[in-house]
């Protein structure tokens, strides 16, 4: 089931795609709509991230590809989310 969605929260809009993608897959869909995965900037953003994930999966703009346990942005800053 396809499901598509924006959410304002605080200040950010929130994309909501509940395409089944790979990371990759989600950083370039993301891209293609001049877009980047989102991370939580503030403890608003932490928890609407906690509520639709109760129901969903879904990757974030944060990840520990290149250096293990080391959380990076896509803008390459460090995440200590």
């Amino acid at each position: 089931m396809q499901f598509t969605t924006k959410a304002n929260v605080s200040d950010h809009c929130f994309y909501i795609n509940t395409n089944i993608f790979t990371f990759q897959e989600a950083v370039e869909s993301c891209e293609y709509i001049q877009s980047k995965l989102a991370y939580a900037n503030d403890s608003t953003d932490v928890q609407f991230f906690l509520q639709i994930g109760a129901n969903h999966e879904y990757w974030l703009g944060a990840n520990d590809i290149k250096n293990e346990g080391l959380w990076m942005t896509e803008t390459e800053e460090i995440y200590e989310g």
